[in-house]
C-alpha cells in the first residue's frame, strides 16, 4: 500500500505539467512510497499526451482522461481511485520541493492522524519573489483533536493530506462544473475527521501572479455566480454543523474561513465595473448573509463593507471608486 496518493487535476496545463511531475519522479523514494494520479479534465492541448508519456515510463503514475467538469470533478475522480493511506492535491501548474516531500513522507509513515499538513511556498511570478506560508497558531509536530483547532489558523487545499478511507467512507464530494470549490474541499471533511498534525516541511510551491488563474479579480467577477453558489453551499453546511454541535472552535474556524469568502464576494464587486443590477444582486446577497449573524458580523469587520451596509448601499459607488483607485495605484 502506498502511503500517499497525489492527485493532480489538469486542464490545458501543457506548459506546466512536466515541471510538476518532474518534481516528484526524480526521487526513487517518492516513486516507491507514492502514487501519482493525473486527472486530465478534458484538456484541448497536449496535457493528456504528455501525461501518458510519463505514465508509460513510471509505474506509479496513472492518468485518467475525462470530459471537462471543473477542478472539483478532477478531485472527486482522483479520490475515487486513490489507494494511498493519505491523499493530497497538487495542481498541474504547481510543483513540490522534492527533498522536502521526501522528508514529509518519512514523517507520515509514522502517522495515523486523520489530517496531516505541511508548509508551502507562495511563488509570485509577476513580482519574482517567494514567501513561505506557515500554518498560524500551531505547534509543529503536536497532535491536535479537531475541536482544539485554533480559529485563526488556516488549512488550505495545497497544504493538507486527508486520510483516504475516512474521506471516502463519508462520501465527501465537492461541486463540479464550478469555480472556487477549494473551501468546500477544506471544510466539508472537518466534521468527520477527529485529529490533525502539522509539520514545517515546505513541500508545496504555489504559483501566483498568473493572469490565467481563476483567482484574479476580473475572473472572479466574471464567474461571480459560481462564487455565490459555493458560498450558498457553505452556508447550508455551516448551519448543519451548528445543529450537529461539532465544537465551538471548529465553528469559529468555519466562521473565519467562510466570512473571508463573503468579504471577497463584496470586493469583487468593488473592484470591477458594474451596473445597477449588480448592486441589486449584492443587496440581496447581504440580506441572505444577515440570516447568519456570526458570519454577518465577521464580514462586517471590513470597514468598507460596514460602511456600505450602514448607508443601505447608497455609498456603494463611492467605495467602488476608492477601491479601484487604490488597486490601480498598487498595480501601477
Amino acid at each position: 500500500m502506498k502511503i500517499l496518493s497525489i492527485i493532480i487535476p489538469a486542464y490545458n496545463a501543457e506548459k506546466y505539467i512536466e515541471k510538476c511531475l518532474d518534481s516528484m519522479i526524480y526521487s526513487k523514494y517518492i516513486i516507491d512510497k507514492c502514487e501519482l494520479i493525473v486527472v486530465n479534465d478534458g484538456s484541448t492541448d497536449r496535457t493528456s499526451e504528455i501525461a501518458h508519456i510519463y505514465e508509460k515510463k513510471y509505474k506509479n503514475i496513472t492518468v485518467i482522461d475525462k470530459s471537462n467538469g471543473g477542478h472539483g470533478s478532477g478531485i472527486n475522480a482522483g479520490v475515487r481511485i486513490a489507494r494511498g493511506k493519505y491523499f493530497k492535491i497538487v495542481d498541474a501548474d504547481d510543483w513540490v520541493v522534492t527533498e522536502n516531500l521526501e522528508n514529509f513522507i518519512k514523517k507520515i509513515l509514522l502517522e495515523d492522524t486523520d489530517i496531516v499538513a505541511h508548509y508551502q511556498n507562495n511563488v509570485y511570478e509577476d513580482a519574482n519573489k517567494e514567501v513561505v506560508k506557515k500554518v498560524k497558531d500551531i505547534d509543529i509536530g503536536r497532535h491536535y483533536y479537531m475541536e482544539e483547532i485554533p480559529p485563526e489558523t488556516l488549512l488550505g487545499l495545497s497544504n493538507v493530506c486527508f486520510k483516504t478511507e475516512k474521506y471516502r467512507i463519508n462520501n465527501i464530494k465537492i461541486d463540479e462544473e464550478c469555480f472556487y470549490v477549494d473551501i468546500e474541499y477544506i471544510l466539508y471533511p472537518l466534521k468527520y475527521m477527529k485529529d490533525f498534525i502539522v509539520y514545517d516541511d515546505v513541500v508545496y510551491c504555489y504559483r501566483l501572479g498568473n493572469s490565467n488563474q481563476s483567482i484574479n479579480t476580473y475572473s472572479m467577477y466574471k464567474n461571480r455566480y459560481d462564487h455565490f453558489k459555493v458560498i450558498n453551499n457553505l452556508l447550508t453546511f455551516y448551519q448543519q454543523s451548528m445543529e450537529a454541535e461539532i465544537g465551538d472552535n471548529i465553528i469559529l474556524y468555519m466562521e473565519n474561513v467562510i466570512s473571508d469568502l463573503i468579504k471577497a464576494h463584496y470586493y469583487l464587486y468593488f473592484l470591477n465595473k458594474i451596473d445597477y443590477s449588480d448592486i441589486v444582486d449584492l443587496k440581496e446577497f447581504d440580506v441572505l448573509i444577515k440570516q447568519y449573524l456570526g458570519l454577518y458580523n465577521k464580514s462586517g469587520e471590513s470597514k468598507s463593507i460596514r460602511f456600505v451596509r450602514k448607508t443601505n448601499f447608497h455609498a456603494f459607488r463611492l467605495v467602488m471608486s476608492i477601491y479601484r483607485r487604490v488597486s490601480a495605484k498598487k498595480n501601477g
